[in-house]
């Protein structure tokens, strides 16, 4: 289990960093987290009309 928290510490970590220092993934990554919220609301409200439609159907 040492070797693999060194392994990610040391090798993955510094090329993590890199990656996730760019602008286009900064920008990505920020647009992911508006958009979030509006995603979980609209998926809410499928579920209430899916659970209301069935409700009626029987």
């Amino acid at each position: 289990m040492k070797k693999l928290f060194s392994f990610l510490e040391n090798k993955l970590a510094p090329l993590g960093e890199k990656i996730g220092s760019q602008r286009h993934l900064k920008a990505l990554r920020e647009g992911v987290l508006i958009a979030m919220p509006l995603v979980l609301l609209g998926s809410f409200f499928v579920l209430i009309k899916d659970f209301l439609i069935g409700y009626e159907a029987q």
